[in-house]
C-alpha cells in the first residue's frame, strides 16, 4: 500500500471515530491513528494552578495527569492566548529540527512574540493570535479545540491571576506532539497534549484573627511564604493595618516560622523590620536583613502580631492590606467580636435610710475564666494569681478606678460575654465596704456593676452606746436627786432628836 493511501485510509477512520466518540470537539486525530504529515485537528489544554511547595505535581511531557493527581491542586483564574506560528509546517521533517531554535515571549506587560536563532529565509514568525480563554474557578482548566495539526503554537499568559508573582513562560506545543512509546517500540502523537503552567500567588492563605482578653485585642496576621518565579527575591514585604477609634495600638511583633526542623525566629525591629504607627495605622516593613530571611523560608509562614487596648465600644472587625513585590492582599478577621465600655457605679446607704452617689471609691477590676464562678479571695489574692499567666487572670490596665462626684468611675473597655471581679481597695470614710471581690460579666455598654456601702452607725454594733440623753432620763435624774435630799433631811432629824434626849 502506497503512503499516499496509508494516509488516506487513516484519516477516514479518524474522521469516523470522532464524529461517534467526541461530536463537536473537533477531535480530528488520536496518538493511535496519526502521525505528522496527516492533517486533521487537535486541541491544548491549559490547567491552571497556583505553584506547590516542593514537588512537582507530575512529568511535563503534554500527557494529561491522572485526576487523583491533581485533586488536591489549588486552582488559579487566569487569561491564555494562543497564537499560529507561520512558517514552521510539521509535515516537513526539516521544520521539526528547527523547533529548538524558538523562542517565545508573551505576557500582560510584554507583546507576544516568536524569534529563531540562525533562521532561514523564511523565519519562524508570530501569526494570527486565535483565541483566548479564562481558565474555570473550580478546576483551572481552559480548552482550546480545534486547532489545525501540522502546525507549532505559542501559548502565553494573557491575563495573571490576582496576587501572582509574575507571569510564567510562554509556551511552544506541536500539534500533534511527539507522546510515550506504547511499550511495542511504536511512536505515539499526542494531538491533544496538556500543560501545567503553575503561578506563584504572593500573600494567598494569608490569615488575620483577633483576640479578646478583658480589655485588650491582639490581631495576628499569618502570610505563607510562597516561591517565586525563577531567580525572583523579596524585594518588598509589608503589612499595613488601619485599627479603629475604638482601640489603641500598644506593641507590636515579627515571629518567622520556617519549614521545620528549623526553629521558629523572633526578628528585631530596627534590624529585620520597621514598625510604625501613625494616626492608628500600623506599618510593618522588612528591612534588607529581614527579605534575606524570608527568602530561605519558602514554605513556612510570617507571623505580624498587632496589640491594642480596648478604649471605647466596638468589635474586632479589622482587616489588613499584605503587600509583597507589589502584590496585594487583604485578610479580614472572620466572626468579630464585640467589646463595650462602660462603668462601676458606687452608692452609699445613709443613717437615714436613703442611698446617694458616693465619690472617692476606688477599684480595681480583673479580668478571669469564664469557667470560674467565684473571685479570688481579696485583691491580694488576686494579684497573686494574675502573677502567673498559667491561671488565665489579667488584670484591667487604667486603675484604680475612682468614683466621681456622680458615683460613676471613669470607663473602661471589656469584651462582651467575658467575666470580671472588681475589687474594691479604697473604701469613703465613714463607710462600711466588702474585701471580697464583686463579679460581673459584660454584655452591653453602660453601667457594669453597682457597688453599695453602707455608712458606718447604720448596723447595731457599729459604733460604742452612748449615755441616755433626753426628756426621760432628765426627769428620772430630778426624782433620783429628791429622794436623796429626802433621805438626808431625815437622817438631820433623827440625828437632832437624838442629841436633845440626850441632854
Amino acid at each position: 500500500m502506497s503512503k499516499k493511501l496509508k494516509r488516506t485510509v487513516r484519516a477516514t477512520a479518524l474522521l469516523g471515530a470522532a464524529v461517534v466518540a467526541a461530536g463537536s470537539l473537533g477531535l480530528l486525530a488520536s496518538p493511535a491513528l496519526a502521525a505528522p504529515g496527516d492533517a486533521g485537528h487537535g486541541s491544548i489544554t491549559v490547567y491552571k494552578f497556583e505553584k506547590p511547595v516542593g514537588a512537582e505535581l507530575g512529568p511535563n511531557d503534554g500527557s494529561k495527569l491522572p485526576d487523583a493527581t491533581i485533586a488536591g491542586a489549588l486552582p488559579l483564574i487566569a487569561d491564555f492566548t494562543v497564537c499560529e506560528i507561520d512558517n514552521i509546517d510539521l509535515a516537513k521533517q526539516d521544520d521539526w529540527l528547527r523547533l529548538s531554535k524558538l523562542t517565545a515571549v508573551g505576557n500582560p506587560d510584554v507583546a507576544p512574540g516568536v524569534t529563531e536563532s540562525t533562521p532561514p529565509a523564511n523565519a519562524a514568525k508570530l501569526g494570527a493570535c486565535i483565541d483566548t480563554q479564562t481558565t474555570d474557578a473550580s478546576t483551572g482548566k481552559a480548552v482550546f479545540h480545534s486547532l489545525p495539526a501540522d502546525r507549532a503554537y505559542m501559548v502565553y499568559e494573557s491575563k495573571l491571576p490576582a496576587g501572582s508573582a509574575g507571569p510564567v513562560q510562554a509556551t511552544i506545543l506541536t500539534v500533534p506532539y511527539p507522546g510515550k512509546d506504547d511499550g511495542n517500540g511504536n511512536v505515539q502523537w499526542n494531538y491533544n497534549p496538556h500543560i501545567y503552567p503553575k503561578n506563584s500567588i504572593l500573600g494567598k492563605g494569608s490569615t488575620k484573627n483577633g483576640k479578646l482578653v478583658g480589655d485588650t485585642v491582639s490581631f495576628d496576621v499569618t502570610v505563607p511564604i510562597v516561591s517565586l518565579p525563577g531567580d525572583q527575591k523579596h524585594t518588598q514585604f509589608v503589612i499595613k493595618d488601619t485599627l479603629s477609634s475604638s482601640i489603641k495600638f500598644t506593641t507590636g511583633k515579627v515571629v518567622l516560622t520556617p519549614v521545620a526542623p528549623a526553629p521558629e525566629v523572633t526578628l528585631v525591629e530596627g534590624t529585620h523590620y520597621a514598625l510604625s504607627n501613625s494616626g492608628g495605622t500600623v506599618t510593618m516593613s522588612l528591612l534588607p536583613e529581614g527579605l534575606k530571611l524570608v527568602d530561605g523560608a519558602v514554605g513556612g509562614k510570617l507571623v505580624f502580631t498587632i496589640n491594642a487596648d480596648l478604649i471605647a465600644t466596638g468589635d474586632t472587625t479589622n482587616k489588613a492590606d499584605v503587600t509583597i513585590n507589589g502584590k496585594v492582599v487583604t485578610p479580614e478577621v472572620p466572626n468579630p467580636e464585640d467589646f463595650s465600655a462602660g462603668w462601676i457605679a458606687k452608692t452609699g446607704k445613709l443613717k437615714s435610710g436613703t442611698t446617694e452617689a458616693l465619690q472617692g471609691a476606688q477599684f480595681e477590676v480583673f479580668n478571669v475564666k469564664t469557667t470560674d464562678s467565684t473571685c479570688p479571695t481579696n485583691f491580694a489574692d488576686a494579684q497573686a494569681k494574675a502573677a502567673v499567666p498559667a491561671n488565665g487572670i489579667t488584670q484591667v490596665k487604667g486603675g484604680p478606678y475612682e468614683s466621681g462626684i456622680d458615683g460613676k468611675t471613669k470607663t473602661m473597655a471589656l469584651a462582651n460575654g467575658q467575666k470580671f471581679c472588681a475589687y474594691e481597695t479604697k473604701i469613703p470614710s465613714g463607710f462600711k465596704g466588702e474585701t471580697s471581690g464583686y463579679m460581673f460579666t459584660v454584655a452591653a455598654p453602660g453601667e457594669f456593676l453597682k457597688v453599695e456601702n453602707t455608712q458606718v452607725g447604720v448596723d447595731k454594733g457599729d459604733l460604742p452606746a452612748l449615755p441616755i440623753t433626753g426628756a426621760a432620763g432628765q426627769v428620772l435624774l430630778l426624782g433620783s436627786g429628791a429622794a436623796l435630799l429626802a433621805a438626808a433631811g431625815v437622817m438631820f432629824a433623827l440625828r437632832r432628836r437624838k442629841a436633845t434626849q440626850s441632854l
